[in-house]
């Protein structure tokens, strides 16, 4: 069965570049599936990764493949440089989210269930969030895997 949150957030939290880049959460780092809890209050960067948003199928007379895209979600605490809403420096989610998305384009992630034949990384974009204290950024993942 295929698990692709659960290999991305181990192929993630183990990697040291990027978990030098996030907050920590209970001691681990700050990388949850899809929401963060409500007790972690977002200082540092924190990544969430949602479900599959395109889980496709197609067969052959020998093997299975699926081509499954997600999103990484990155928010952090906004830093205001000075007053007014222009103002403000988002330097270290930046740099997480860059992080992120280039561990991501030269990953080899062991996929539970399958065999990753190609993977398509887009982003870091810039990310919507309802709260004004904080900067998003979306890293969009894309997957071809041959089950096995």
């Amino acid at each position: 069965m295929l698990d692709p949150i659960g290999d991305l957030y181990q192929y993630l939290s183990h990697d040291p570049d990027v978990t030098n880049r996030l907050g920590v959460y209970t001691g681990s780092p700050a990388i949850f599936a899809g929401k963060i809890p409500p007790d972690h209050d977002i200082t540092d960067p924190v990544v969430v990764l949602d479900y599959p948003l395109v889980n496709l199928r197609t067969q052959t007379s020998s093997s299975i493949n699926r081509d499954i895209q997600t999103t990484l979600r990155v928010y952090a605490q906004v830093q205001f440089t000075q007053d007014g809403a222009s103002f403000y420096n988002t330097e270290d989610l930046q740099q997480a989210s860059e992080t992120i998305a280039a561990s991501l384009i030269t990953a080899r992630i062991a996929v539970t269930g399958g065999i990753l034949r190609g993977a398509d990384v887009q982003g870091p974009i810039h990310g919507p969030t309802e709260n004004t204290s904080l900067a998003g950024r979306l890293i969009t993942v894309r997957w071809r895997v041959e089950e096995v």
